[in-house]
């Protein structure tokens, strides 16, 4: 039996749960988030290739947190619906 018991209790776990994109192109985000990510992991490896070249011997996982290597990867203009639903009210008045 489902936990969620009335109407207003499944429109607020939608607002909290659900997302939406807020982009030119929203359905483009599937096939650029691998891209993204496979750009940031050839980034790293480049690093780590240039660091070993470079005659860097110490590559301990301890000296490799401290190289600050990997990039952010965040996904952005992702939000709830909650906030999307406030972000047109606020648009409207």
């Amino acid at each position: 039996m489902s936990s969620v018991k009335g109407p207003q209790q499944k429109t607020i776990n939608a607002y909290q749960r659900d997302h939406r994109t807020v982009m030119e192109y929203p359905h483009a985000f599937r096939k650029n988030w691998p891209k993204k990510k496979a750009r940031i992991i050839r980034r790293e490896r480049r690093k780590l290739t240039d660091a070993v070249k470079s005659g860097d011997t110490d590559l301990s996982p301890a000296k490799l947190k401290t190289m600050k290597i990997r990039g952010q990867l965040r996904k952005s203009y992702v939000l709830t619906l909650g906030m999307k639903v406030n972000r047109q009210m606020d648009r409207r008045h």
